[in-house]
């Protein structure tokens, strides 16, 4: 898997009914203190990430080489799924150089969930995609599956890629919404 994100701009909201537990916008111009989030990527020893001068996440991994490449940031959350909503919300950018587009290749991974730090290689849980589609996806161990929206029907991109996604996981349904730019893919995949 190569990727090449150039921007990758998040907003974590994770709802519940009582408050947010976690949100991070990242106007403080920092990704390590308030929330702490840690990272590595596979060409340095840095975390592969800095907050630009629009108080906007973006990946910073060396160019040139070849390969997979890959960075990513976790913190640290107790859900409890079977009680309780949430809601994540984050805008990706990406932009490839020519001729390596937008591809089943060149992607962005966004883990909602997982059970480990470590989302580089093995976990289990569930992301968001975003390559020339944007799709909702599950991983066991190294399986990765992707789980229907709007019956299947995925949203296609054309690069540069600029999008707003919203995910909703509702616990009483064990299920998911997402919305791609403000349009619902109303197919509501299972949890299980």
């Amino acid at each position: 898997m190569k990727s090449f994100l150039l921007s990758l701009c998040l907003y974590l909201a994770f709802l519940s009914p009582v408050f947010s537990q976690l949100s991070d916008n990242f106007s403080d111009g920092n990704f390590t203190v308030n929330p702490t989030w840690t990272g590595a990527n596979s060409v340095d020893a840095t975390t592969g990430f800095i907050v630009n001068g629009s108080n906007r996440l973006q990946t910073n991994i060396p160019s040139g080489g070849s390969g997979t490449r890959f960075a990513y940031l976790s913190t640290p959350i107790t859900l409890n799924l079977a009680t309780t909503n949430y809601e994540w919300n984050f805008e990706v950018q990406l932009t490839f150089t020519t001729p390596n587009p937008a591809n089943s290749t060149n992607r962005a991974k966004i883990a909602l969930l997982a059970d480990q730090n470590n989302i580089s290689s093995s976990f289990n849980g569930y992301f968001i995609e975003v390559s020339d589609k944007v799709t909702l996806q599950k991983q066991v161990g190294t399986t990765e599956t992707i789980l229907p929206l709007s019956n299947g029907t995925v949203t296609n991109l054309a690069t540069p890629i600029s999008i707003n996604v919203r995910v909703i996981y509702i616990s009483s349904a064990g299920s998911w919404l997402v919305y791609v730019n403000n349009v619902l893919h109303p197919s509501s995949p299972s949890l299980h």
